[in-house]
């Protein structure tokens, strides 16, 4: 068989191997921040470190993966003012997320796992479980029927009619406000399923909107996690809910994830540390995609070319990725797999080395276990217990759960703006007509912050 024969058969059996999920706030925010075409009513979002930092993460996701997945929903912003979203669709680079009766499913199973939270069965009475009952037990084609003419977002900028996927008819609208806020914080720091359930619940029936702008959505998010693990695909999430992505729903303990490197390591006949190396940092570096793009275009409007002239130059580093990404899924053995690794980062220094400042990239393998959604749905349990089940199963089920983990491929380095010396002129040639001097040293600050956290 011929390497390109296999890459096809590999592609065949993976095929969304190389994709990863973003949501439609960050693609949306991203192509209105750069939007030269605004209609009458549009409002850009505000120049921020995070407004900058999802145009970034869309950038290096642009060039980094071969398909960029979104899960369906509505969006309130006409064409002109999603440019660079429609370009990126039109080019087949972005794409809506395999249906079938997958989003139903998905959507069933989280809410489903919601309803065995303590908190949650205390509402038995309360108009909050019988929303989630009627959303856990529908059984058409939408995840939920017109049970109300309110509703609570799982997307940006959903249909009001109650007819689109992803929509639960309830008691209100769900929304966070604002990176960094307090609300979304009680969420992101629990310490437990039990205690994110219960912060969500207070959040359900209290909070605004869920609107593109300003806001995130922690029940969208906690969709898009099941929706990750469903597709087998990496999930970026929104800056304010990075750390609700690392841990939401099963909050291993660290006794729980000792145990889960130890049935690994018994499983493939290797040692412990060996198995977390696999869900520790490994560092790649690359080129800094980013800041390439902001230098070549001469203004916002030009980003999207750019764009795409830099995909085009990296599109071999995407399909020898690729295929690396599909070596490690098929991989047998442990050291097969931190070998692939090893010839990941090899490919990363490879494209880095004309550059004198590079970026580094890291894997977020996050460890976690969510049972099929089929299963799930038809037989609610608890996140809580599901650890115990992962380290029940056969040993062929739990190396397979292994070697399927989604990998996100993240830009993680504080040396991206703190040793370009030129990236603040990047940022002031593009959006300082907009902004004082002084305004841009606090984006920068706070840009330096969130790479470093990623």
């Amino acid at each position: 068989m011929t390497s390109e024969m296999s890459a096809n058969a590999q592609s065949a059996e993976h095929p969304l191997v190389g994709g990863v999920l973003l949501p439609n706030t960050t693609i949306s925010k991203a192509s209105k921040l750069i939007s030269s075409a605004p209609t009458p009513g549009f409002v850009r979002p505000e120049i921020n470190a995070v407004s900058i930092f999802d145009l970034m993460m869309l950038i290096e996701s642009s060039i980094l993966y071969d398909q960029i997945y979104y899960l369906p929903g509505n969006l309130a912003a006409s064409h002109e003012e999603l440019n660079l979203r429609t370009i990126l669709a039109d080019e087949g680079i972005l794409k809506e997320a395999p249906k079938k009766d997958d989003h139903n499913l998905i959507g069933r199973s989280l809410v489903a796992s919601l309803g065995t939270a303590g908190d949650f069965r205390s509402h038995e009475s309360d108009h909050l479980m019988q929303a989630l009952r009627i959303y856990a037990e529908d059984d058409s084609n939408r995840v939920v029927g017109d049970h109300s003419s309110r509703r609570m977002n799982l997307d940006a900028n959903f249909s009001a009619t109650g007819d689109k996927e992803f929509g639960i008819n309830g008691s209100g609208t769900i929304g966070i406000n604002g990176f960094g806020s307090d609300s979304f914080g009680r969420i992101e720091d629990g310490r437990s399923f039990d205690e994110a359930a219960r912060s969500l619940i207070y959040f359900l029936e209290n909070a605004g909107t869920g609107e593109v702008e300003g806001s995130t959505s922690a029940l969208r998010v906690m969709y898009y996690i099941f929706a990750s693990e469903h597709y087998k695909i990496p999930f970026i999430a929104p800056v304010a809910a990075r750390k609700m992505q690392q841990r939401f729903p099963n909050y291993f303990k660290p006794s729980a994830r000792t145990q889960i490197y130890e049935a690994i390591a018994s499983a493939l006949k290797a040692t412990v540390s060996t198995v977390m190396r696999e869900f520790e940092d490994s560092v790649v570096y690359i080129p800094p995609f980013s800041a390439l793009v902001l230098d070549r275009a001469a203004a916002p409007e030009g980003i999207p070319s750019e764009i795409f002239a830099l995909r085009a130059e990296y599109s071999e580093f995407r399909r020898r990725m690729h295929d690396l990404e599909c070596a490690r899924v098929e991989a047998r053995s442990l050291n097969e797999r931190i070998s692939i690794l090893s010839q990941i980062q090899d490919l990363g220094r490879e494209v880095a080395r004309p550059f004198e400042q590079t970026s580094r990239m890291k894997f977020d393998t996050a460890l976690r276990y969510i049972p099929s959604t089929i299963d799930l749905a038809a037989n609610p349990t608890s996140p809580t217990q599901w650890a115990k089940t992962l380290l029940t199963m056969p040993v062929d089920a739990l190396v397979n759960w292994y070697r399927r983990r989604p990998v996100a491929k993240l830009v993680s380095d504080t040396r991206t703006i703190g040793e370009m010396s030129d990236y603040g002129a990047l940022l002031a040639k593009h959006f300082g007509g907009d902004l004082y001097a002084y305004h841009l040293e606090y984006i920068l600050e706070d840009l330096r912050r969130l790479l470093a956290e990623v």
